[in-house]
C-alpha cells in the first residue's frame, strides 16, 4: 500500500536520495499533479539544522518566481512513528544535472557553455534582485532539460538579509571546488560570490576539470584565495576567456558588477543549451537532490561539501551538509580554525583563520565606497586627505596596508583621498616663460590667468604666483608677468643726465662742420 504523506501526497515511486533525504515521484491529491517530494530521513528529523535548512530552502525557493528557478509549491510535516518529518513539495522536472552531462561529455562547447552561464545568470539576478545569496552553486544544482531550458535548484544553504542562519559566526558552508575566496576565507558570501562560483561552472564546462581542485578540500580552498586559475582550451573564443576570468577575479570588486552584467555578455556568445544526457518522462531528475554526487571527474573522488567552522566541539552527526557518493562514500569535513592555521603552516600556504582579513585594493574607489568595503570586513578606517593632482575628491589615492596583505580583524586600514585640491609648484614657476608656467598649471588641472606688470625680472617670465599654496582642482592661479624694466629712481635721473652732457660737443661739432 502506497504511503501517503499529511493525507494529501500519495507516495509512488522512489527516484532519489542522499545523505539527507529521499526524494520521491508523488501524485498530489487535491490538485490531481504529479510532483518530486523531498522527505529529510527519519533519523535526521529531529535535527535543528537539517529541519532549518530544508524550511529555509521552502522559504527562499517559494518566494522566487522565475522561469530558471525550480518552484517549490508546498512544505509541510508528517508524523511518522512518533518523529515529525519534514518535506518539501516540487514539481518533476524531466531533465538531468549538467554534473551528469559532464560525466557523460566531460566538457561542453563555448556556445553551449556561455548559454548555460546566461541562464543561470538570469536566475542568480532574481535571486539577488530579492535580497538572496544562493551559495552553492554548482553543477549538480544545474538542471538541465530536453526542452532547452536551464534551471537552478537548491537553495538550501541560500542566505537572505534577516534570514535564519543555518551556522554559527564564522563558519563557512559550501562544496569545496565551487566557494569564493571570500567564503574560503570564513568571510561571508555575497552577490559577488555567487558570480565567481559560475565562473567556476564555466570553467569546468569548457575545460573538463575544476580549477582549483587540489588533494584536499583545505588545499582546495586555500587555491581559491592565493591560485591563478588554470588556462582555458585554446580553442576558446578570447571574450569568453575575459568573461571566465572576470568572474574568477579575487577580489569581488573586480567581478562582474551585477548577474545582468553576465547575461548581455554571455547571451553575445551563446548558441543552444546542450541536451541532457538520457533525459525522458519516465526518468524525471530529482530536482531536489541536493546532495547528489558530482561526477564531471571521475578520477577523482566525488565532490565534497565542505563546513569550515571556528567550534571544534561542532557535532558531525546529523549535519545539514552530510553526503554520500553511489560509487565512493562522501564524507562532511567539519575542520576548526586552528587545524586550518595548522595545515596552512605545515605546507608553507597563506594562514588562513576567522580573525585574518585581506586587506582588499581600494584604489580609484570613492571614499564612501572604500569605508564600506573595509567596515564590511570588519575593519575600522582612518581617512586622511592629501592634495594631488589629476584625482577628483573623494578618490581614494592611496592605502595602508597595501592590497593583499594579511591583517587581523577588527585593525585600522588608512585610506589616502584626494582632497580635490593640488599643491602649487610655485618654485617651478617663478622665473619660467608665461608658456612654461601656463603648460605646468593645466598639467595640474588648474587654469591659468595672465596679469602684466612691470618688474625688475626679465620681460616675459613670471614674477608672482597667487594662490602661492594650494588651490581648488579647476581653479585659477594668476600668473604675474614681468612687462618692462624696473622704473628708475631719482638719483638714478641725475646720474643719467650727467652721462649724457657729452652728448653737446658733438652737437657743437656739427655745427662747426657746416
Amino acid at each position: 500500500m502506497s504511503r501517503i504523506l499529511i493525507g494529501r501526497y500519495r507516495l509512488d515511486r522512489l527516484i532519489g536520495g542522499g545523505g539527507m533525504g529521499e526524494v520521491w515521484q508523488a501524485h498530489d491529491g487535491v490538485l490531481g499533479r504529479t510532483v518530486a517530494i523531498k522527505i529529510i530521513r527519519r533519523h535526521l528529523a529531529d535535527d535543528p539544522n537539517v529541519r532549518a535548512r530544508l524550511r529555509v530552502e521552502a522559504q527562499l525557493a517559494g518566494s522566487l518566481h522565475h522561469p530558471g528557478i525550480v518552484e517549490v509549491y508546498d512544505y509541510g510535516e508528517d508524523e511518522q512513528d512518533g518523529h515529525s518529518v519534514p518535506f518539501i513539495v516540487m514539481p518533476l522536472i524531466d531533465g538531468a544535472p549538467l554534473s551528469a552531462l559532464l560525466a557523460e561529455r566531460g566538457t561542453v562547447s563555448t556556445g553551449e557553455t556561455m548559454a548555460i552561464v546566461a541562464e543561470i545568470a538570469a536566475a542568480l539576478g532574481a535571486a539577488h534582485d530579492a535580497g538572496i545569496v544562493h551559495r552553492d552553486l554548482k553543477p549538480g544544482n544545474i538542471l538541465v532539460t530536453p526542452a532547452d531550458r536551464v534551471m537552478l535548484v537548491d537553495f538550501g544553504i541560500a542566505h537572505s538579509p534577516g534570514g535564519e542562519p543555518l551556522t554559527q559566526t564564522g563558519a563557512l558552508i559550501g562544496t569545496a571546488d565551487y566557494l569564493s575566496p571570500e567564503q574560503a576565507a570564513g568571510r561571508s558570501a555575497t552577490f559577488a560570490s555567487d558570480l565567481y562560483s559560475l565562473g567556476v561552472v564555466a570553467h569546468v564546462c569548457l575545460a573538463g576539470s575544476a580549477p582549483f581542485h587540489r588533494d584536499s578540500d583545505i588545499a582546495t580552498a586555500l587555491a581559491h584565495i592565493q591560485d591563478e586559475p588554470p588556462g582555458l582550451p585554446d580553442t576558446t573564443p578570447p571574450e569568453a576567456v575575459a568573461l571566465v576570468l572576470g568572474l574568477l577575479a579575487k577580489d569581488p570588486a573586480d567581478r562582474p558588477s551585477s548577474a545582468a552584467a553576465v547575461v548581455d555578455a554571455a547571451r553575445a556568445l551563446a548558441t543552444s543549451v546542450p541536451r541532457p544526457p538520457g533525459a525522458s518522462a519516465a526518468s524525471a531528475v530529482p530536482v531536489a537532490v541536493t546532495d547528489r554526487p558530482e561526477t564531471h571527474d571521475d578520477t577523482s573522488p566525488g565532490q565534497t561539501s565542505v563546513l569550515l567552522t571556528s567550534d571544534p566541539s561542532r557535532p558531525t552527526g546529523g549535519s545539514l551538509i552530510a553526503a554520500e557518493h553511489s560509487r565512493v562514500p562522501r564524507r562532511l569535513v567539519v575542520l576548526s580554525s586552528a587545524l586550518i592555521v595548522l595545515v596552512a603552516v605545515a605546507l608553507g600556504w597563506l594562514l588562513v583563520r576567522d580573525d585574518a582579513v585581506v586587506a582588499p585594493d581600494l584604489d580609484g574607489t570613492t571614499q564612501t565606497v572604500a569605508t564600506a568595503r573595509l567596515k564590511s570586513l570588519g575593519l575600522s578606517v582612518r581617512v586622511d586627505k592629501v592634495d594631488v593632482a589629476g584625482h577628483e575628491a573623494g578618490e581614494v589615492v592611496g592605502q595602508d596596508p597595501k592590497p593583499g596583505e594579511e591583517i587581523a580583524s577588527g585593525s585600522t586600514v588608512s585610506i589616502q583621498v584626494a582632497s580635490g585640491r593640488v599643491d602649487i609648484p610655485v618654485d617651478d614657476l617663478l622665473g619660467a616663460s608665461y608658456e612654461t608656467a601656463a603648460a605646468r598649471l593645466e598639467e595640474l588641472g588648474l587654469r591659468p590667468a595672465r596679469v602684466d606688470a612691470p618688474s625688475s625680472a626679465p620681460a616675459g617670465t613670471v614674477s608672482d604666483v597667487a594662490p602661492s599654496t594650494t588651490a581648488k582642482i579647476g581653479g585659477t592661479v594668476t600668473l604675474t608677468v614681468a612687462a618692462t624694466a624696473a622704473p628708475v629712481t631719482q638719483s638714478d635721473s641725475t646720474s643719467s643726465k650727467d652721462q649724457k652732457a657729452p652728448t653737446k660737443p658733438k652737437k657743437d661739432k656739427k655745427k662747426g662742420k657746416k
